[in-house]
């Protein structure tokens, strides 16, 4: 990409282009935006911010997929990959671009999600996350929505005995060259796309959407596996991950 002088807002060069990518499913699929940012900051592999994330929410793009090729009703949600979450703040961020040419109704931001398990950041604005632990970390894309004036949940991971902490020991390696995938937990890669999965299929349930889903559908879904070690777990993709 070309680059433009260093930005007095950002300590990374500033970019002249943004690209996001999108996935729309249903009828209206602005109902539901579920989204991760795909960049990470330079000379970092970015694993768990915030390749995880990206990962998970294939995982869950790749089970919504299947309904469609069953001719089953889908559900409206767009999946959403923003650019630029690491020039946080500044005009670039994908997020906000992506909230200049649409109004969803609400929306749910994945992040640093790759080790522990699901935790709800802040509050859960959408109300689709009833189970979740909740705790403060600083702001993601979320922000964008919060300013728009879209309600939005964001969802992160965390080892469950570093919760509570204030700057939890998981956090060290982020930006940092240590953000590398032998970090990421296969337990959390597992679990995390049906902690989005559920809180989609809650979201059709309150709208009065939920869809019908025939003996033989539900024995495909119920059968796929991802196996984690000695472990194996329910996942979308069937996968395996070593």
């Amino acid at each position: 990409r070309r680059k433009w002088p260093k930005a007095k807002y950002s300590k990374f060069w500033a970019p002249d282009d943004t690209v996001n990518f999108m996935l729309t499913f249903g009828d209206n699929p602005s109902e539901l935006v579920v989204g991760a940012h795909y960049d990470a900051v330079p000379n970092a592999p970015g694993a768990n911010d915030n390749g995880a994330a990206v990962v998970q929410l294939m995982e869950v793009a790749y089970l919504l997929d299947q309904l469609r090729l069953m001719g089953q009703q889908e559900p409206n949600v767009t999946i959403c990959f923003w650019d630029h979450e690491e020039i946080f703040g500044s005009k670039y961020m994908g997020s906000k671009l992506f909230l200049k040419t649409r109004s969803p109704k609400q929306a749910i931001v994945v992040d640093v999600s790759g080790i522990g398990e699901a935790y709800v950041s802040d509050s859960d604005e959408v109300g689709l996350f009833p189970d979740l632990p909740v705790r403060k970390t600083p702001p993601s894309d979320n922000m964008n929505f919060q300013i728009s004036g879209v309600p939005v949940t964001l969802i992160c991971a965390l080892p469950p005995d570093q919760l509570r902490d204030k700057k939890p020991a998981a956090w060290d390696t982020m930006h940092t060259k240590k953000d590398a995938i032998d970090i990421i937990d296969p337990d959390t890669m597992a679990q995390m796309p049906w902690v989005i999965l559920d809180a989609i299929a809650l979201n059709e349930q309150l709208n009065a959407r939920e869809p019908e889903i025939d003996e033989d559908e539900e024995a495909f879904f119920s059968g796929l596996s991802f196996e984690a070690g000695s472990e194996t777990h329910s996942c979308p993709c069937g996968g395996t991950l070593s």
